[in-house]
C-alpha cells in the first residue's frame, strides 16, 4: 500500500479520494471506501488480464453525460493480484497524485510484462496524455526534464536520443493496452515532424471526445465534420477544412432538435450550439490537439484526429463500391505514404483518386521515369491542390489580376486627363479668338441657349479608335473577373 494523496477528477467533480492505494501498471486503485459510488454505474464491458483475471468496468455519470468504461475493478482477481480486489482504478485522463513519493511494485515475477515501469514511464505518459500529440523534439525535452529530476544533473534534449523515445512509448503503450487503447505516430503533412498520440484501439474515436464533451458539443462536432468532408470536399473543391465564419453558420451550429438514435444515448436531444459556445469549444479543440488553427483562418484536422478517426472517416464519409471499382471518394490516401490526404497535391483528372502529400512528392517522382498519375496516366502538373490552398491560390489569383487590371484602369484615366487638358487649353486659344472676332457674322462657334458656346472642335480617329479599345480592355477585364466568382461559386 501507497501512501499520499491521490485523487479522480472528472468535469470539476472529485469522484474518488483517498490517502492510501495501490500503484499497478501506472494505475492509481481507489480503496472501494474511497470512492463516491453515486457517480459509477457498472457496465457489460470486461476484459482479461493474464495475471490480474477479468476486469469488470464502470461508466462515470455526470448530468447527461456519460462516460462510458472510464473505471474498472477485479472482482474476483487472481492470486498475485489479491490485494486490489474491489480497488476502483480510473482512466487516465481522471486520475492523479498529489504527495505521494513512494512506488510500490507487486512482485509479480516474469508473468507481468511491466515489471520496470517507473516514475519515469509514469511522468512520461502523463505528459503525453496531457498534451494530446507530442512531436519528436518535444517528447526529447519532456524526457530531458525526466531525466534532469531522475539524476539531479541538467540532462539536455540534444542528449536524449531517437532509441530513448522508442524505449518510453513501448513501455506506455504496453501500459495502455488492457484500457483499449494504443500510441501511434505519423508525420504531419506540412511540418514533416515526426508526431506521437494515444488513441482509442477498439471503441468508436468520437467517444474519446466526449469525455469531457456535453451531447450538444458532439452534435457540433459531427455537424463540423460534416462540413469539412461533405459540404467542403467535392470533386472540384478538395477543401477539408472550414474558415471561422463557416464553422459558426447556422447550418453547423444549429441543431435538429432530434434524439440521438445511438444505443446509451436515448437522452440526447440535439439542440444545437450558440455561436459563442462554438467558439469556445473550437479554441478547446484547437488546444487539446483534436483541430489546426491556420494562420489564414482555417480549421482542420489535426495529425492526433487522423490517427484516431482514420477508419472512422472511410466509413463514414466513403461509399462502399465493388472490387476494382475506382469511382470517387471523399477520403483519399497519399500514393506514397498511404496516409489520409487532407493537405497536398491530386490529379488533374477531377474523377481519378490518387493524391500526394507535398512533403512526399520529391521521393515518390524521384522512383518514377516520368510524372504521370500512376492510374490513369494523367500528366502531373502540381498545380491542383488539396486543402486550403485551393481557396487562397484562386484569390490570390484574383488579387494579381485585380491589381494588374486596377494598374491598366489607371493608365487609361490618366491618358484621358491629359487628353481633356490638351482640349481644354485648345478651347481657351479658341474662344479667346472667337472674342476678338465676335463682332464679325460667321464665326467659328455657335451660340448655345444659356449663352455658352460650343466648340466646333471634333476627336481625331485616332483619338476615337483608342478610346473604344480602352473601352473594350475594361469590359473584357469585368467578364474575366464575373466568370472567376462564378466559377468560385461553382465550387
Amino acid at each position: 500500500m501507497t501512501k499520499g494523496k491521490a485523487t479522480a477528477v472528472a468535469s470539476g467533480r472529485t469522484i474518488a479520494e483517498t490517502d492510501e492505494y495501490e500503484i499497478v501498471e501506472g494505475n492509481i486503485y481507489f480503496p472501494p471506501s474511497s470512492v463516491n459510488q453515486s457517480y459509477l454505474s457498472k457496465t457489460d464491458h470486461s476484459t482479461h488480464c493474464p495475471w490480474k483475471g477479468d476486469a469488470a468496468y464502470y461508466s462515470i455519470n455526470l448530468d447527461k453525460t456519460e462516460l462510458k468504461n472510464a473505471a474498472w475493478y477485479y472482482p474476483e482477481p487472481k492470486e498475485k493480484a489479491k490485494n486490489i480486489k474491489d480497488y476502483v482504478a480510473f482512466s487516465l485522463f481522471f486520475q492523479s497524485l498529489h504527495d505521494a513519493t513512494q512506488y510500490t511494485k507487486m512482485d509479480r515475477g516474469s508473468e507481468d510484462p511491466h515489471g520496470n515501469y517507473d516514475d519515469s514511464n509514469r511522468a512520461f505518459l502523463q505528459a503525453l496524455m496531457g498534451r494530446g500529440q507530442i512531436t519528436l523534439e518535444e517528447g526529447k525535452k519532456i524526457l530531458a526534464a525526466i531525466f534532469t529530476a531522475q539524476s539531479n544533473q541538467d540532462v539536455n534534449p540534444a542528449q536524449v536520443t531517437k532509441d530513448d523515445i522508442d524505449s518510453y512509448i513501448a513501455a506506455a503503450a504496453d501500459a495502455l493496452s488492457p484500457l483499449d487503447f494504443e500510441i501511434r505516430s505519423t508525420l504531419h503533412q506540412q511540418t514533416k515532424q515526426r508526431i506521437y498520440a494515444v488513441v482509442n484501439s477498439i471503441s468508436d474515436p468520437l467517444t474519446q471526445m466526449a469525455t469531457t464533451r456535453t451531447s450538444e458539443e458532439m452534435f457540433y462536432i459531427k455537424r463540423l465534420l460534416d462540413a469539412m468532408f461533405e459540404t467542403h470536399n467535392t470533386k472540384k473543391s478538395e477543401v477539408m477544412a472550414v474558415t471561422g465564419m463557416q464553422a459558426l453558420e447556422k447550418r453547423v451550429t444549429k441543431g435538429s432538435g432530434r434524439r440521438d438514435s445511438e444505443e446509451n444515448s436515448q437522452l440526447a436531444v440535439d439542440k444545437g450550439v450558440t455561436g459563442e459556445q462554438a467558439e469556445k469549444l473550437l479554441a478547446a479543440l484547437v488546444k487539446e490537439k483534436w483541430l489546426e488553427h491556420s494562420q489564414k483562418g482555417y480549421y482542420k484536422l489535426s495529425p492526433r484526429a487522423l490517427m484516431e478517426l482514420r477508419s472512422w472517416l472511410v466509413d463514414a464519409y466513403n461509399e462502399e463500391t465493388d472490387d476494382g471499382d475506382d469511382d470517387w471518394q471523399r477520403i483519399k490516401f497519399c500514393e506514397a505514404c498511404k496516409e489520409i490526404v487532407t493537405v497536398g497535391q491530386r490529379c488533374a483528372n477531377s474523377n481519378c483518386n490518387v493524391r500526394l502529400h507535398n512533403i512526399c512528392e520529391t521521393a515518390f517522382w524521384n522512383s518514377k521515369p516520368s510524372k504521370q498519375c500512376p492510374t490513369c496516366n494523367t500528366a502531373w502538373e502540381g498545380k491542383h491542390y488539396v486543402g486550403e490552398k485551393v481557396i487562397t491560390s484562386k484569390e490570390e489569383g484574383l488579387r494579381r489580376k485585380r491589381s494588374a487590371g486596377a494598374g491598366a484602369g489607371a493608365s487609361a484615366k490618366r491618358s484621358r486627363a491629359a487628353d481633356e487638358d490638351e482640349d481644354e487649353d485648345e478651347d481657351e486659344g479658341q474662344q479667346d479668338s472667337g472674342n476678338r472676332r465676335r463682332s464679325r457674322p460667321g464665326g467659328d462657334e455657335d451660340e448655345q441657349p444659356n449663352g455658352q458656346r460650343r466648340s466646333s472642335r471634333r476627336k481625331t480617329p485616332e483619338e476615337e479608335e483608342d478610346e473604344e479599345e480602352e473601352d473594350e480592355e475594361e469590359q473584357e477585364q469585368e467578364e474575366e473577373e464575373e466568370e472567376e466568382e462564378d466559377d468560385e461559386n461553382d465550387d
